[in-house]
């Protein structure tokens, strides 16, 4: 049952007029990008050394790249299983209310409360 909501959230995903032309992040884009939006980097302590875990988890492992020419790029970063880590690791992270960008976070939403999202937002929407 699962798999069949998931199946057809990235079918949408995949789809949509707004993600049509946007860039998909590498895995090591999307977790540097998370840590830093909620402001739990503290430099290299015990346990830093999970993030480039995570890395290779979602398909990059970091300093190996498959080619002399890179990593790949694009779609290969979203496939449903590779997808599914990486809603996962975002969520682990971003529902950990004991980090203090978390709190901001939750914080700013509740100030804004109705007002977050325009109807133009909404609308845009597939």
């Amino acid at each position: 049952m699962i798999s069949g909501i998931f199946c057809g959230y990235y079918s949408t995903l995949i789809s949509s007029k707004i993600s049509r032309f946007a860039r998909v992040k590498s895995p090591a884009e999307l977790i540097v990008g998370t840590v830093r939006l909620v402001g739990n980097y503290n430099g290299f302590t015990p346990g830093f050394n999970n993030l480039a875990l995570e890395c290779n988890w979602q398909g990059q492992e970091l300093l190996n790249p498959p080619s002399v020419e890179g990593w790949h790029t694009g779609a290969e970063w979203i496939d449903p299983g590779v997808l599914m880590r990486r809603v996962n690791f975002a969520a682990r992270i971003l529902g950990d209310t004991s980090i203090p960008g978390v709190q901001s976070i939750i914080k700013k939403i509740l100030i804004k409360g109705k007002t977050l999202f325009t109807r133009s937002d909404c609308e845009r929407l597939p």
